[in-house]
């Protein structure tokens, strides 16, 4: 059986991402579709919308065959861990082909820039722009990129284009037989006010969600996605739900504790705790700690690993956890689970807890923030979600 791997969030599932869907298995031709996912809290250090669980379900009424979570220590980080751990799992899934949107559209241009970014003139590059202490390490990547690169018109200031590129080297440094095509993105990431046609952004759905805006959200849904979303239990969260955990953690806190915490470097500890006095907003403190060097999404990864509690010395193994399959995927991963070189888990209360107690904590984290009415005990009680 032959299986194409796509990487996901989901947050929520729109007409994007089911056209994204349905290229990657006509293009690849594949017999399995394989996602994998993040969990409730997402790339950008922002709590999903909805949990993980509902997302799963539109995943699979829309024709992923096997969905699985990629653990928080790697969801919460920047693209390159992120891209470079959940190309791992699919790498040990077997997977031939993954498929991804991306701003620029041209698959063999992330090859191209990955293979060349392997070579010490590179390095070399790289070195002498993160000299320049203006510079993040994003924008000294960047400009080395485009020194190596100059005719190469593939933007990495670009969201899609930056995680494109990350799964094109994690290939490459994995040593991995997987082949990459990119489908070009027609709307921007970034748009908060929707587009005429059927496609938005998940930004500017979001958006709508929270006002509950549902006659014109349903339009850009489809109709098994939005059935799943009108009907949810829960509260819808926006990113400032982990303002006050936040908030709480910077105050109280010690500095010590805090420059433990993964992400924490170059004395940002300080200034945290500064703007967590001097600010109500979680807007303005999103705005205070807003520099050239740190970017609203880095500010947001790091205080997510703060509320999470993640330290630099915790170590996270890779596993898989599966969220739900079709009968194709479970027939899939029958087939090839003997030859895994990571675990598989389908049940978290029968999971080695050292494996999985970040994750444990991200899912109680996001309960508490959806409020009393849901279970702490959620991923212990939620079996793997199956379609027939």
């Amino acid at each position: 059986m032959k299986a194409v791997g796509i990487i996901v969030e989901y947050n929520p599932f729109h007409n994007g991402h089911l056209y994204h869907l349905k290229e990657a298995r006509k293009r690849t031709q594949a017999d399995v579709v394989i996602a994998v996912m993040s969990g409730n809290f997402m790339q950008r250090g922002e709590p999903a919308i909805i949990s993980k669980w509902s997302r799963a379900k539109m995943a699979l009424q829309a024709g992923v065959d096997l969905i699985l979570e990629l653990p928080v220590s790697f969801t919460v980080q920047h693209a390159e861990i992120f891209a470079t751990e959940a190309i791992r799992l699919l790498g040990d899934l077997q997977v031939q082909d993954i498929v991804f949107g991306s701003e620029h559209g041209i698959s063999s241009d992330f090859t191209y820039l990955a293979e060349m970014t392997m070579k010490k003139e590179f390095q070399l590059q790289l070195k002498q722009a993160l000299e320049d202490k203006k510079n993040s390490y994003g924008t000294a990547f960047t400009k080395a990129c485009a020194n190596i690169a100059p005719r190469l018109k593939l933007n990495l200031t670009n969201p899609n284009n930056i995680l494109g590129f990350h799964y094109a080297l994690a290939i490459k440094k994995l040593g991995l037989n997987i082949n990459i095509q990119t489908l070009k993105r027609e709307n921007d990431y970034h748009e908060l006010v929707p587009k005429e046609h059927s496609i938005t952004s998940a930004t500017a759905l979001r958006k709508m969600i929270l006002t509950k805006n549902w006659r014109v959200i349903s339009t850009y849904m489809p109709d098994f996605a939005f059935s799943e979303l009108f009907h949810y239990q829960g509260n819808f969260l926006p990113e400032e739900a982990v303002w006050p955990l936040l908030r709480y953690r910077l105050i109280t806190d010690s500095l010590k504790h805090l420059k433990s915490i993964n992400s924490i470097s170059e004395g940002i500890e300080h200034r945290l705790i500064q703007a967590a006095k001097d600010n109500n907003r979680y807007v303005d403190f999103l705005s205070f700690m807003t520099t050239k060097r740190y970017s609203t999404s880095r500010i947001k990864r790091i205080g997510t690993q703060i509320i999470l509690q993640n330290r630099q010395a915790d170590i996270q193994k890779p596993y898989h956890h599966i969220l739900g399959m079709t009968r194709t995927g479970q027939g899939y991963l029958s087939h090839i689970k003997k030859g895994l070189n990571y675990p598989l888990i389908s049940t978290i209360s029968k999971a080695p807890k050292d494996l999985v107690i970040k994750d444990i904590r991200a899912s109680r984290t996001y309960n508490l923030l959806e409020g009393p009415s849901f279970d702490l005990k959620q991923d212990f009680r939620s079996p793997i979600i199956l379609k027939q």
